[in-house]
């Protein structure tokens, strides 16, 4: 699972659809929350002698099991958050998908007009990433696009906006996902570096 900090549009066709994919599997899970219900027993069972109990091997016998993929690092930094903050993600990634003219079903994301950020910016959704955490994910991505789709990875190196620094460095200036304020850091603690 990727959950991308950085802005759709570096994104190819397939890093657009597997961001999307993954966001509604994000928001599925913490949806559900930390626990669901074991969905191969219902706690304990007593068998016909009414002596031995049976204790699901899933569950221990508490009736509720961990939601998986809860503990995702990828879903760390929605976790203090709103849910409306994953939905706002998902919107603006159906906004750049819209933009390509693909047709990604909007109602999947249960969100109320309202809600939006595009429309309505709402402090309260806005998440933080580092300058570090964007750095890592655009090179992670540069090189996801070198094998599978050199024609986005060289118009994604060749438009960027540029700052120069106060010793006359130049910096490229990746742009983050809408939903994302940068602030100065290195690498986020929940990235799996590879």
């Amino acid at each position: 699972m990727r959950l991308w900090s950085i802005h759709p549009r570096y994104l190819d066709k397939q890093g657009l659809l597997a961001v999307w994919r993954e966001a509604l599997l994000a928001q599925s899970v913490l949806v559900k929350g930390k626990y669901i219900e074991c969905p191969e027993c219902e706690g304990e069972k007593f068998l016909s002698d009414g002596m031995i109990r049976y204790i699901c091997p899933k569950c221990k016998g508490i009736g509720k099991i961990k939601t998986p993929y809860y503990n995702h690092p990828q879903l760390e930094k929605f976790k203090k958050k709103p849910i409306e903050s994953l939905k706002n993600y998902l919107y603006c990634i159906y906004e750049e998908a819209t933009k390509r003219g693909y047709n990604f079903d909007v109602t999947k994301i249960n969100l109320k007009h309202e809600d939006w950020i595009c429309d309505c910016p709402n402090d309260e959704y806005f998440l933080t990433v580092t300058k570090g955490q964007l750095i890592y994910e655009f090179k992670h991505l540069q090189k996801k696009l070198w094998k599978r789709d050199r024609k986005k990875c060289i118009e994604n190196a060749t438009n960027f906006k540029y700052r120069t620094t106060a010793s006359s460095i130049v910096i490229p200036i990746i742009e983050p996902h809408p939903l994302f304020k940068i602030i100065e850091g290195d690498i986020e603690s929940w990235e799996k570096i590879k």
